[in-house]
């Protein structure tokens, strides 16, 4: 779930009571956050965005998710996660053009300790999310792919192969 912060398509952030949703460019994925008080289920399903809950401590929204399957990668240089994969993150607008996301790992089947890191996004209100279709974007995606050297990495990955290119 982290990894969709660092494709480098556009994405939106919209909150209404109850809920935070996340709108991407990329893919079409789309996030809710609960921000109405619930927990997280005793036994989630495992999900390719998790569960994930919220609350605002002063300006920030602190988000925690559980429930990610291992199918991801944490970044698109293919570091792994397991299915205990456990993300904190904290979101806020330190001026009124800027957005601050704050990312804690803990995967205790994956790495020997919790470790962070953040993105910085500038707000951009003439820009809108396109779609984003994967069959007419095949040649997009694998020069995309190549340049993100994925598939030439030394970083462990659960990946080996190359994807097919798809059928036109």
């Amino acid at each position: 779930m982290p990894r969709i912060y660092i494709q480098p398509f556009l994405f939106e952030i919209v909150q209404t009571p109850g809920r935070v949703v996340e709108l991407f460019e990329f893919d079409h994925h789309m996030r809710q956050i609960f921000t109405d008080g619930r927990q997280h289920p005793k036994d989630p399903d495992l999900t390719w965005m998790g569960d994930s809950i919220g609350w605002y401590e002063g300006d920030t929204l602190v988000v925690d998710t559980i429930g990610l399957n291992d199918k991801t990668w944490i970044d698109r240089g293919g570091l792994p996660h397991s299915d205990q994969l456990h993300v904190t993150e904290r979101i806020r607008r330190p001026t009124s053009d800027a957005l601050e996301i704050n990312i804690t790992i803990d995967d205790p089947k994956a790495y020997a300790k919790t470790w962070s890191g953040y993105r910085n996004f500038k707000l951009r209100p003439t820009w809108n999310i396109k779609e984003f279709i994967c069959a007419d974007n095949s040649d997009y995606n694998e020069e995309f792919i190549n340049k993100s050297g994925a598939y030439n990495s030394s970083s462990p990955s659960k990946q080996h192969a190359k994807p097919a290119k798809p059928n036109k």
